[in-house]
């Protein structure tokens, strides 16, 4: 799984780079900076309480942004 999350984050820094590259054919005074990286889809061990015990489990998202309860 961290092979994969890895190869992610690699992959969007190769394709962003090649954009920049790119768009400063059209554009000589382009720059963009990346604000925030997240992958879509994760999953990784959290600890969460279970039944009144707190258990660590592997949490599977396939959302944008992590959704905390509570937090909107």
């Amino acid at each position: 799984m961290n092979c994969a999350a890895n190869f992610a984050f690699a992959n969007k820094q190769m394709i962003t780079h090649w954009i920049r590259e790119n768009l400063k054919n059209y554009f000589p005074d382009f720059s963009a900076d990346v604000v925030y990286d997240v992958c879509h889809n994760i999953a990784k061990f959290e600890k969460h309480n279970i039944s009144g015990k707190e258990k660590e489990i592997l949490v599977m998202r396939k959302v944008l942004l992590e959704f905390w309860a509570g937090s909107y």
